[in-house]
């Protein structure tokens, strides 16, 4: 065999016994990665599965954005000098990330599989102070113990902190990170060094959660449960944000005919009535569906009766809406079986504030309603009615505006009229004069973190998320 043979016979080999090393730890296979492109890396596979998994995604230069983030986050544990960068385990890491990637981030980032790529070099008894108590610096110090030593701060006699490497004897836990793989600590909201707390299994469930290294999913928005399929795509077009919660109907307002598609696939198409027009341009930023255009002159759109809702006992009205001025009360949503109003949303008393009456079968009135000002003429606004079976909020521009107890059901049995009060025993008939756009009812209370990402959605035009690694990462 001449040299040049031989030298690609041992590079072959060389390079396929790289390709097939397990990291120390046990973890999955990967090719050994660099510090220096490790950021690069991680990009590339976040970027791949944007494109491949969430087409409707309107990001630009995903690459150039999604690395400088991973530098600004993983530059500090880079560049501690207590920590030993492995960059077997940057690959075994990578193996993982593709994985989930492959599968459209179904299943949270392995969170505990990237902070094995930091390998601690500090022995027991070693100095891990952290410079501050920030969650950068607690992290990098816990990391800084190697071979499952934990980094415990105590408080000095003069307020000063020292963190020394110990071996672990029980389930206390001093900050933060101290606390094994699959566990957090619990600690008050107000913890100081020198306040301690205990190692618990990462919940599963509840409204307790105090981040979403706390869970098991890792992820909290209430409760522990998976990412929504909104909160995979780091950039969310408005509509797909209003279905993730799972309308039962959903105006856009993007046809000229008599007949409006229900976007939410429940088929409850919306009647034009009146010669009611649509604008080209609607509420949301750099969207081009449309909206609703009403003249004050007995135009309105009409929905059928929803039975899901009397099904439920709950509902959500939301909608965007602009006044052309504010000089007088107008009906923007609102229901009535002909003989009888039931739950509306109104700008009422004056035309710049916003009114909602949760009308009940049983004791009819249940009101709130800002203060005057609130509503702007010529200005979007971002409107929400919910009700749980309990309890009517009322919220404008993504901020609770109020709320009212109701102690029987709603009067959710007539049909729906967008821009328009019908005649009802002595009262006329009122019309709205302006625009309405994006109008989705649900058969459920939406919660005020999910009122608030529609809203901050709606004004940007997409609702942008940050890769959760990195915001895992974030001091």
């Amino acid at each position: 065999m001449r040299i040049s043979d031989s030298l690609r016979t041992l590079a072959f080999f060389g390079a396929l016994a790289a390709a097939t090393l397990t990291a120390c730890d046990g973890s999955a296979p990967g090719t050994p990665v660099a510090a220096d492109a490790l950021c690069s890396e991680v990009a590339a596979v976040v970027c791949e599965a944007e494109s491949a998994c969430f087409p409707r995604s309107t990001l630009e230069d995903c690459a150039q954005q999604q690395r400088d983030t991973c530098d600004a986050a993983l530059q500090p544990l880079i560049d501690d000098a207590r920590l030993g960068y492995d960059a077997l385990r940057a690959g075994a890491f990578l193996t993982s990330l593709r994985q989930g990637a492959e599968a459209c981030w179904e299943a949270p980032v392995d969170y505990d599989s990237f902070l094995g790529v930091f390998a601690g070099t500090g022995a027991v008894g070693a100095d891990c102070t952290p410079a501050r108590t920030d969650a950068a610096s607690l992290r990098a110090s816990a990391l800084s113990c190697a071979d499952g030593a934990a980094c415990r701060l105590y408080l000095r006699a003069d307020a000063s902190r020292e963190g020394v490497c110990e071996v672990r004897r029980d389930s206390a836990c001093s900050h933060a990170f101290d606390c094994r793989a699959g566990e957090f600590c619990s600690l008050p909201a107000s913890w100081q060094v020198g306040v301690w707390g205990d190692c618990r299994p990462l919940r599963t469930d509840g409204w307790t959660c105090g981040g979403d290294l706390e869970c098991a999913s890792r992820h909290c928005d209430g409760t522990c449960a998976a990412l929504l399929p909104s909160e995979r795509p780091l950039s969310v077009p408005y509509a797909d944000v209003v279905l993730d919660a799972a309308p039962v109907a959903y105006l856009r307002f993007t046809e000229g005919g008599a007949q409006l598609t229900d976007a939410s696939g429940h088929g409850h198409t919306g009647e034009r009535v009146g010669g009611a027009a649509i604008d080209v341009v609607g509420a949301i930023d750099g969207d081009t569906s449309g909206a609703l255009r009403l003249s004050g002159d007995a135009q309105y759109v009409r929905l059928a009766p929803l039975d899901a809702l009397a099904a439920s006992g709950e509902v959500s009205l939301e909608c965007w809406f602009r006044r052309d001025d504010t000089s007088a009360a107008q009906p923007i949503l609102g229901f009535s079986d002909g003989a009888a109003l039931g739950p509306h949303l109104w700008n009422h008393e004056t035309g710049d504030k916003l009114y909602a009456n949760f009308v009940s079968v049983e004791t009819g009135d249940h009101t709130v309603s800002s203060g005057e000002g609130v509503v702007q003429a010529g200005a979007w606004h971002h409107a929400v009615a919910t009700f749980d079976g309990s309890v009517g909020r009322l919220y404008l521009d993504g901020a609770r505006i109020g709320e009212t107890s109701v102690g029987d059901a709603l009067r959710l049995d007539g049909d729906l009229y967008i821009g328009f009060r019908a005649a009802v025993g002595d009262a006329p008939a009122v019309s709205f004069a302006g625009s309405i756009d994006e109008v989705a009812v649900y058969d459920h209370a939406l919660d005020a973190s999910t009122i608030r990402r529609h809203r901050n959605a709606g004004v940007a035009g997409t609702l942008r998320n940050e890769f959760p690694l990195f915001s895992w990462l974030a001091p």
